[in-house]
């Protein structure tokens, strides 16, 4: 039952930050052995458990999400997020099928959500050479740095971007990618091309519905030290040749301190055709590592927030503290002050544990 902020006996908002921090203390003792340092590398989630085949491998991941805010007419929530189950089989070591199953209930900024159970990603990769790898079928969109996988798991906060929390670019396409690397010295390169159809609506004055799309990612990488790159992707309406969206997605990372603190934006602009105005978001961050367990987090939003604020412009900052409790188990804390135009600044606050096997 959705309650009007008039009516609810709200916590203030020190109370609401003790009970956050006597959560994080309490989930302490669950810390066992070195984990390994906080990552948001989509390959950090991969099947980790071996079937008695070792062509198989299967694994698991799973969450507890608490957020509340004073918004006006803000809905509490509490509640597991996210659940999937996904595996793989390896044929030899260049031919491989991946398939995950998935369920989610993720919170606007007024507590709504949907509760969504599908198939997330299905596809066939051949990798030929380092350089030069084939995927087919149901895949992520790879534009940009933060990638839609698992993305409580594998993220620094609670809170997504704004322009990842809308889908602006589609997070799942069906179709073909050609990817791959490539180490001059000790700077990588990597590219990503796809040529597929969006599984979500690309957003426009009107959604355009399985968009036909060709992107491509480029960018180069140095570890512990930079990151740059330039995502780009067509969308092309199937009813309608002449309706067409563009997304272009400039992004950076930089380590000030190796290991220890780094910076991190991306922009993302959506140019969209016949007249409509340019849709636009985009975040800096910076991160504090204080050791190979425990981080702080500090990011600035803004952007155009369809799914929170009508499509009003929201800024808004956020605060996170962050551990990885064992290999498995991780957990956050969050705090974040929110402007919408027309409203008054409200904040939220969050709680996070999550479970990966």
């Amino acid at each position: 039952m959705r309650l009007d902020h008039a009516t609810r006996k709200t916590p203030t908002f020190w109370r609401k930050i003790g009970y956050l921090t006597l959560l994080l203390i309490a989930l302490w003792p669950l810390a066992a052995g070195e984990p390994a340092s906080q990552s948001e590398d989509a390959a950090d989630v991969v099947p980790t458990i071996a079937t008695e085949l070792p062509r198989f491998r299967f694994g698991a991941g799973a969450d507890l999400l608490y957020l509340d805010n004073d918004r006006h007419r803000n809905q509490r929530f509490l509640k597991p997020a996210h659940l999937s189950l996904y595996g793989k089989y390896t044929w030899n070591d260049r031919l491989s099928v991946f398939a995950e199953v998935a369920g989610s209930r993720e919170p606007n900024l007024a507590g709504v959500y949907e509760t969504n159970v599908e198939l997330e990603r299905l596809y066939v990769q051949y990798a030929w050479r380092e350089w030069a790898k084939i995927r087919a079928g149901k895949i992520d969109n790879q534009m940009g740095i933060i990638k839609p996988i698992h993305w409580l798991i594998t993220l620094d906060t609670i809170r997504r971007p704004i322009l990842e929390d809308n889908s602006y670019l589609p997070a799942k396409t069906t179709g073909l990618e050609i990817f791959g690397s490539h180490f001059r010295g000790q700077t990588e390169m990597t590219y990503s091309f796809t040529m597929s159809h969006s599984d979500s609506d690309v957003v426009d004055d009107q959604p355009i519905g399985r968009a036909k799309s060709v992107g491509l990612d480029v960018s180069l990488k140095r570890e512990g030290r930079y990151r740059f790159g330039l995502a780009s992707t067509f969308y092309r309406d199937p009813k309608d040749k002449d309706r067409h969206v563009t997304g272009v997605l400039p992004y950076a990372e930089w380590w000030f301190i190796p290991g220890k603190l780094q910076s991190r934006t991306e922009f993302l602009n959506l140019h969209r055709a016949k007249g409509a105005v340019d849709l636009q978001a985009w975040y800096s961050r910076l991160k504090w590592q204080i050791d190979k367990r425990t981080y702080l987090n500090l990011r600035h939003d803004q952007g155009d927030d369809e799914r929170s604020a009508g499509g009003r412009e929201r800024r808004a900052q956020t605060l996170t503290v962050g551990t990885r409790l064992t290999v498995n188990w991780r957990a956050r804390l969050e705090v974040s002050s929110n402007k919408v135009p027309g409203e008054l600044r409200f904040t939220e606050w969050g709680a996070w544990i999550g479970w990966i096997y």
